[in-house]
Protein backbone atom coordinates (compact mmCIF):
# COMPACT_ATOMS: atom_id res chain seq x y z
CA UNK A 1 0.00 0.00 0.00
CA UNK A 2 1.53 3.49 -1.06
CA UNK A 3 1.44 6.16 1.70
CA UNK A 4 -0.72 9.06 1.33
CA UNK A 5 0.93 11.73 -0.75
CA UNK A 6 3.70 9.58 -2.79
CA UNK A 7 5.44 11.13 -5.25
CA UNK A 8 6.68 9.39 -7.85
CA UNK A 9 9.49 10.64 -10.10
CA UNK A 10 8.71 10.26 -13.54
CA UNK A 11 11.64 10.40 -15.90
CA UNK A 12 11.00 12.01 -19.23
CA UNK A 13 13.59 10.15 -20.94
CA UNK A 14 12.43 6.58 -19.45
CA UNK A 15 11.75 3.96 -21.77
CA UNK A 16 7.80 4.46 -23.27
CA UNK A 17 5.55 1.33 -23.24
CA UNK A 18 2.74 2.07 -26.11
CA UNK A 19 0.71 -1.70 -24.64
CA UNK A 20 0.40 -0.22 -21.62
CA UNK A 21 -1.32 3.17 -22.70
CA UNK A 22 -3.60 0.95 -25.22
CA UNK A 23 -4.49 -1.18 -22.29
CA UNK A 24 -5.45 1.90 -19.82
CA UNK A 25 -7.33 3.79 -23.11
CA UNK A 26 -9.12 0.37 -23.20
CA UNK A 27 -10.11 0.49 -19.93
CA UNK A 28 -11.10 4.12 -19.33
CA UNK A 29 -13.95 3.77 -23.00
CA UNK A 30 -15.43 0.86 -20.59
CA UNK A 31 -15.77 3.10 -17.41
CA UNK A 32 -16.69 5.80 -19.78
CA UNK A 33 -19.55 3.13 -20.47
CA UNK A 34 -20.47 2.13 -17.44
CA UNK A 35 -20.39 5.79 -15.15
CA UNK A 36 -23.19 6.48 -14.24
CA UNK A 37 -22.17 10.13 -13.66
CA UNK A 38 -22.27 11.40 -17.08
CA UNK A 39 -19.53 14.31 -17.01
CA UNK A 40 -17.05 11.71 -15.17
CA UNK A 41 -18.05 9.59 -18.45
CA UNK A 42 -16.69 12.32 -20.82
CA UNK A 43 -14.00 12.39 -18.81
CA UNK A 44 -12.65 8.75 -19.35
CA UNK A 45 -13.64 9.01 -22.55
CA UNK A 46 -11.53 11.97 -23.67
CA UNK A 47 -9.02 10.84 -22.08
CA UNK A 48 -9.04 7.28 -23.51
CA UNK A 49 -9.50 9.54 -27.11
CA UNK A 50 -6.47 11.77 -26.37
CA UNK A 51 -4.36 8.42 -25.48
CA UNK A 52 -5.53 6.65 -28.55
CA UNK A 53 -4.40 9.92 -30.95
CA UNK A 54 -1.08 9.92 -29.33
CA UNK A 55 -0.85 5.93 -29.94
CA UNK A 56 -1.18 6.47 -33.18
CA UNK A 57 0.73 9.77 -33.90
CA UNK A 58 3.57 8.99 -31.84
CA UNK A 59 4.33 5.01 -31.63
CA UNK A 60 2.22 3.37 -34.75
CA UNK A 61 4.34 1.73 -37.08
CA UNK A 62 3.07 3.12 -40.21
CA UNK A 63 6.33 3.97 -42.68
CA UNK A 64 8.12 0.90 -40.73
CA UNK A 65 8.45 -2.59 -41.74
CA UNK A 66 7.62 -3.53 -38.38
CA UNK A 67 5.36 -6.43 -38.13
CA UNK A 68 3.09 -4.61 -35.38
CA UNK A 69 0.71 -1.95 -35.56
CA UNK A 70 2.41 -0.18 -32.17
CA UNK A 71 5.99 -0.02 -31.71
CA UNK A 72 7.43 0.82 -28.47
CA UNK A 73 6.07 -1.85 -26.46
CA UNK A 74 7.47 -2.57 -22.97
CA UNK A 75 7.62 -6.25 -21.88
CA UNK A 76 10.12 -6.37 -19.00
CA UNK A 77 12.34 -3.15 -18.60
CA UNK A 78 14.40 -5.51 -15.70
CA UNK A 79 15.43 -8.16 -18.41
CA UNK A 80 15.52 -5.43 -21.07
CA UNK A 81 12.35 -6.65 -23.06
CA UNK A 82 11.20 -3.55 -24.15
CA UNK A 83 10.79 -0.87 -27.03
CA UNK A 84 9.25 -3.25 -29.68
CA UNK A 85 5.89 -4.11 -30.87
CA UNK A 86 3.63 -6.41 -28.29
CA UNK A 87 0.67 -8.36 -29.74
CA UNK A 88 -1.19 -7.57 -26.42
CA UNK A 89 -0.51 -3.69 -27.20
CA UNK A 90 -1.90 -4.27 -30.77
CA UNK A 91 -5.24 -6.14 -29.34
CA UNK A 92 -6.06 -3.63 -26.93
CA UNK A 93 -5.43 -0.84 -29.45
CA UNK A 94 -8.13 -2.79 -32.14
CA UNK A 95 -10.42 -3.20 -28.88
CA UNK A 96 -9.99 0.23 -27.98
CA UNK A 97 -11.06 1.71 -31.56
CA UNK A 98 -13.25 -1.28 -31.52
CA UNK A 99 -15.16 0.67 -28.73
CA UNK A 100 -15.31 3.63 -30.60
CA UNK A 101 -16.78 1.99 -33.44
CA UNK A 102 -19.41 0.17 -32.01
CA UNK A 103 -20.21 0.61 -28.16
CA UNK A 104 -21.92 -2.38 -26.99
CA UNK A 105 -22.49 -2.49 -23.22
CA UNK A 106 -26.06 -2.07 -22.27
CA UNK A 107 -25.25 0.25 -19.19
CA UNK A 108 -23.74 2.92 -21.80
CA UNK A 109 -25.01 6.44 -21.73
CA UNK A 110 -23.46 7.02 -25.24
CA UNK A 111 -24.55 4.48 -27.89
CA UNK A 112 -23.54 6.88 -30.82
CA UNK A 113 -20.06 5.16 -32.55
CA UNK A 114 -17.54 8.14 -33.77
CA UNK A 115 -18.31 8.51 -37.57
CA UNK A 116 -16.07 7.48 -40.27
CA UNK A 117 -14.19 11.15 -40.35
CA UNK A 118 -13.75 10.95 -36.37
CA UNK A 119 -12.26 7.78 -36.47
CA UNK A 120 -10.19 7.81 -39.75
CA UNK A 121 -6.75 8.88 -38.09
CA UNK A 122 -7.15 5.37 -36.33
CA UNK A 123 -7.94 3.10 -39.18
CA UNK A 124 -5.74 0.17 -39.72
CA UNK A 125 -6.64 -1.34 -42.86
CA UNK A 126 -6.74 -0.72 -46.78
CA UNK A 127 -3.80 -0.09 -48.43
CA UNK A 128 -1.12 -1.03 -45.81
CA UNK A 129 -0.82 -4.73 -47.06
CA UNK A 130 1.30 -5.47 -44.03
CA UNK A 131 -2.01 -5.53 -41.72
CA UNK A 132 -4.27 -8.99 -41.69
CA UNK A 133 -7.74 -9.80 -43.80
CA UNK A 134 -9.37 -9.92 -40.26
CA UNK A 135 -8.04 -5.91 -39.49
CA UNK A 136 -9.00 -4.90 -43.19
CA UNK A 137 -12.50 -5.96 -42.78
CA UNK A 138 -12.80 -4.65 -39.50
CA UNK A 139 -11.67 -1.92 -40.62
CA UNK A 140 -12.10 -1.37 -43.71
CA UNK A 141 -11.33 2.27 -44.53
CA UNK A 142 -7.80 2.97 -46.09
CA UNK A 143 -4.83 4.52 -44.34
CA UNK A 144 -4.48 8.43 -44.15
Amino acid sequence: MCPIGITIAIDPNDVRDSSAASILASALLNLAQLDPDLVQASRWRDQALAILESLWRDYSSRGSNEPCILLHGTRSKPHGSMDHGLIYGDYYFVEALTRLLKPTSSFSHDHRPLSSPQIMPFVLAGKDERRSDAVRSAFPCPLV
